[in-house]
């Protein structure tokens, strides 16, 4: 995965500069944060972009942390931000954000807390 940099507008229209690896390519979305230790997990973002928007579910598979997910349409608008908790024996959902997305952005848990993110009006500023 590349390394680069974006923009993410938060709730009170405050623009955060964040360093991002991303996923664009079917392994890298595929591989995401499986099998990474939780102290790399705490300091790491993935961008995962799709060439389209599309319907598709995330999962937790060989995560090792908890980790937020916010998904954005092709606009980067915020469509929707969730908590995905690690698996369990009995606990293996999947996640969707319950409409099409372009971008999804994987953090460690609380980090769009933190930044004042949520559905309320944040968005990725895209440039083309």
């Amino acid at each position: 995965m590349n390394q680069e940099n974006i923009v993410l507008v938060n709730d009170s229209g405050q623009e955060i500069s964040l360093k991002v690896l991303v996923a664009d390519d079917n392994y890298e979305r595929a591989s995401g944060f499986q099998h990474i230790c939780p102290s790399v997990i705490e300091k790491v973002l993935i961008l995962f972009i799709y060439d389209a928007e599309s319907a598709g579910r995330f999962h937790m598979q060989n995560v090792h942390a908890p980790l937020d997910i916010a998904f954005f349409d092709a606009d980067g608008v915020l469509i929707s931000a969730m908590l995905m908790q690690t698996y369990t024996e009995d606990f293996r959902p999947l996640f969707d954000p319950g409409a099409p997305f372009q971008f999804a952005l994987e953090a460690r848990q609380g980090f769009f807390t933190e930044i004042n993110v949520s559905a309320a009006g944040s968005y990725l500023k895209i440039s083309n």
